[in-house]
C-alpha cells in the first residue's frame, strides 16, 4: 500500500479514537427528539389558537362596521323566465337583482359611491351584452364588472377635459401590452370592439375589451397560467364580437347562451389534449 498504516485507535477523519473513551460522553438522540416534538406541537397549538383569534377578529369588526359577510361574499344569479337556459337581457341591469339575495361582491349596483356612479353605464351594459353572447357565469361577469370599475376608477386621475377617456385608454394599454405582443410575433392585427354607435345603449368600446379579456380571465381556470392561450382565445373571441351585428351584440337579436356556454364548450375541450 502507497499510504502509511494509521495507529489503532486513530481514524482517517480526525484525531479522535475509533471508539469512546471511558471519559467521552455517548450522545443520545432520543434526549434530542423529545424536546423537538414538544416544541413543534407547542408551536402548532399557537398557530391554530392564533388563526382562530384572527378569525373572531374579522367577524368582530365586520359586525362592527355593520356589514354582512354572507352577503358580500356570495352572488345570486339573474332570474330568468325560462328556467336559466338564457340570461337576462342587457337592459335588465340593476332592475332584477336583490340587494337583500347578495347578488354583488362589494357594491350594489343601485346604491353605488358617487365617484363609480359616472362609469357604471357602459361597464354594466357591456357586461350583461358580453354574458349574453358568449355565456360566460353570472358570478364571473359580475365580479369583473366591479374589478373593471374598481380599476378605471383607481385610474381616474389620468383624466383631463381634453382627454376624457384618458383614464380608459391608460388601463387598457397596461391590460393588452402583451397581447399586442403576441399579435406582433404572429404578424396579425390586434383586434378591438367596435366603438358604440347608440348613446343610450353603448355597447362596445374599450370597456367591452377590458370585460372581455377578464372574462376569459376569469372562465380560464388554468388556462390564465398560458398567456399565449389566453391571447389566443381573447383574439378569436374579439373576432367573433366585432364581426357580429350590432343589435347582436347589444342582445336585441340573436343568440343568447346560457350561463356556462362559454366554460363547457370553449374552455373544458381544452384540458384533455394539454393537461390530461
Amino acid at each position: 500500500s502507497l499510504s502509511p498504516a494509521l495507529p489503532k485507535d486513530v481514524t482517517p477523519f480526525g484525531d479522535h479514537p475509533a471508539t469512546p473513551t471511558a471519559d467521552e460522553p455517548v450522545h443520545d438522540s432520543d434526549a434530542t427528539l423529545v424536546p423537538m416534538l414538544l416544541l413543534w406541537a407547542v408551536t402548532s397549538a399557537c398557530g391554530a389558537l392564533f388563526q382562530l383569534y384572527s378569525l373572531g377578529l374579522s367577524v368582530f369588526a365586520s359586525d362592527c362596521c355593520g356589514g354582512d359577510s354572507s352577503k358580500r361574499n356570495s352572488y345570486a344569479a339573474i332570474p330568468t323566465t325560462d328556467g336559466g337556459k338564457s340570461k337576462a337581457k342587457a337592459s335588465d341591469v340593476g332592475k332584477t337583482r336583490d340587494v337583500h339575495t347578495g347578488a354583488y361582491n362589494f357594491f350594489d349596483p343601485r346604491n353605488l359611491p358617487q365617484d363609480y356612479v359616472r362609469l357604471c353605464p357602459p361597464i354594466f351594459v357591456n357586461a350583461e351584452a358580453l354574458g349574453n353572447f358568449f355565456g360566460f357565469q353570472d358570478d364571473n361577469v359580475h365580479g369583473q364588472a366591479e374589478h373593471v370599475l374598481m380599476l378605471l376608477n383607481n385610474a381616474r386621475r389620468y383624466n383631463t377635459p381634453e382627454h376624457p377617456e384618458s383614464a380608459v385608454v391608460n388601463v387598457k394599454d397596461k391590460i393588452f401590452t402583451n397581447y399586442k405582443d403576441w399579435c406582433r410575433s404572429l404578424h396579425i392585427e390586434p383586434i378591438f370592439s367596435p366603438k358604440p354607435t347608440n348613446p343610450k345603449n353603448p355597447v362596445g368600446g374599450h370597456e367591452a375589451d377590458l370585460l372581455l379579456w377578464f372574462c376569459i380571465w376569469g372562465e380560464g381556470a388554468n388556462l390564465r397560467h398560458m398567456p399565449e392561450c389566453l391571447c389566443f382565445l381573447y383574439h378569436k373571441t374579439a373576432t367573433e364580437w366585432a364581426d357580429a351585428d350590432e343589435s347582436v351584440r347589444q342582445s336585441i337579436s340573436g343568440k343568447t347562451y346560457y350561463p356556462g356556454h362559454f366554460l363547457d364548450h370553449t374552455i373544458t375541450p381544452i384540458y384533455p389534449g394539454h393537461f390530461l
